[in-house]
């Protein structure tokens, strides 16, 4: 199982024997690797990573789809597209079926996307790359039994990690109730019946006591990543933080620079902290 970057992505597309993972970032690739494919059945069902990166709004989506009907035995996809109507995922993705594939990364809308994973029973890591806004997620209720690995959207994680096998999960900032993410994605984690253990979040430098809400969460932690979503005037909270982070494991015990103390996981072992600058 192969989950790779971008860049990653395009490396190892350059230099990997029979095409194992080919990467398309506009239609021109696009026309040329179906040219190939249509003359050599056999060029199409060798892909097992394939990764599909439009920078620009895609005109041949019935090329796009007929590629990846054509794409039988892959086992990561990316299908990041912009500008694209729910109609028009709609035609890429309708009766879509893959028997093999584990990770799958999209800015597809969930609505359409519901009918899609419904059928990926084998899936393992999934990076949703947009929300649904208010109300409920359209994934509620989504059973992938082999899933373990989450990128979501803070509204949206719950409904995609409950009542799955979920370990891994990584909230990202999708643009919606931004300036709440971090009490969304508290709210959500603890309404959640997974076991998480490994945990990356972004947060803003205004909100206090997230070590404390995390471990009240999401006790099970062995690895924590905190992204500061740096502001004006939160330099000063930023050194305060490192402080913090650096007291986290203290004999057994997790606390703050605040008089409460609270017991750490005994599994817990590192945190790391960045700085995220505003967009």
């Amino acid at each position: 199982m192969r989950y790779y970057t971008r860049k990653a992505a395009s490396n190892l597309a350059l230099s990997t024997p029979a095409a194992e993972i080919v990467v398309i970032r506009n239609e021109d690739m696009l026309s040329r690797f179906m040219a190939r494919a249509s003359c050599n059945d056999g060029i199409a069902l060798r892909v097992k990573s394939f990764h599909v990166n439009f920078t620009a709004t895609i005109t041949g989506l019935g090329l796009l789809r007929k590629c990846i009907l054509l794409l039988q035995n892959i086992e990561d996809l990316e299908l990041h597209l912009v500008k694209l109507s729910p109609s028009s995922w709609i035609h890429v993705l309708r009766r879509v079926r893959f028997k093999k594939l584990q990770f799958f990364s999209s800015n597809c809308p969930h609505d359409v996307l519901a009918p899609f994973l419904s059928a990926a029973s084998t899936m393992r890591s999934l990076q949703l790359l947009v929300g649904c806004g208010s109300g409920q997620c359209h994934l509620e209720g989504r059973a992938l039994p082999l899933l373990t690995d989450v990128t979501a959207g803070n509204a949206c994680i719950t409904s995609v990690v409950d009542n799955n096998p979920v370990e891994r999960v990584v909230i990202i900032d999708v643009g919606i109730c931004d300036n709440l993410a971090f009490p969304f994605a508290i709210k959500s984690l603890s309404a959640s019946t997974s076991t998480i253990t490994t945990l990356h979040i972004d947060f803003d430098p205004d909100h206090r006591d997230i070590l404390r809400q995390l471990h009240e969460v999401a006790p099970e932690l062995t690895a924590l990543k905190l992204v500061e979503r740096q502001r004006p005037a939160s330099l000063i909270r930023a050194m305060d933080f490192r402080a913090d982070l650096c007291d986290v494991v203290v004999r057994g015990t997790m606390h703050s620079h605040g008089a409460s103390t609270y017991p750490a996981s005994p599994n817990f072992t590192a945190s790391s902290y960045a700085h995220r600058p505003p967009w």
